[in-house]
């Protein structure tokens, strides 16, 4: 059994060290994407995600310009009109792909399987800053058996 244990762990470590790896990675590249929103009047940002299945989605952006106006990207089920949406912005879709993925490397903590959590992710690009406002999932069981009827007897009818 203590083999079973010793891999476990060491699975666990790896995957620990590839998330801090890419944690850090996110950190050291985001500042130039901060840059890109500035020079195209986007102040701030709030990404709201979810879990979902094993992989997670619902990635809903929100951006706002310097007059704190709203930009929002439509949901990624529409994408004809997402596309349209990040044309507004003046910045493709394709650009934003790896600060999509930069953003999610922040978020160190198993939101992803089954609905395992979510949260917003809050951008201040003038400020330079990232704040997250994470949450898990988790699910409790109430018994009603003192509220309904339990318990049915049908020899009494016969």
């Amino acid at each position: 059994m203590s083999g079973k244990i010793n891999s476990f762990d060491r699975i666990l470590t790896e995957w620990e060290t590839r998330q801090q790896k890419n944690k850090d990675k996110a950190v050291k590249a985001l500042p130039m994407f901060f840059k890109l929103f500035i020079e195209k009047n986007i102040m701030r940002a709030e990404l709201e995600y979810r879990g979902c299945g094993d992989s997670g989605e619902s990635w809903d952006w929100t951006f706002y310009d310097d007059e704190n106006n709203k930009i929002e990207i439509s949901s990624w089920t529409n994408w004809k009109k997402q596309d349209h949406d990040y044309e507004v912005l003046g910045i493709s879709k394709s650009d934003l792909a790896p600060f999509d993925e930069h953003i999610e490397n922040l978020l160190t903590y198993d939101w992803v399987n089954n609905e395992g959590g979510g949260g917003v992710v809050n951008l201040d690009f003038k400020k330079m800053t990232i704040s997250i406002d994470a949450h898990r999932y988790e699910q409790i069981e109430v018994s009603w058996n003192d509220e309904i009827e339990t318990e049915y007897n049908f020899n009494e009818s016969i």
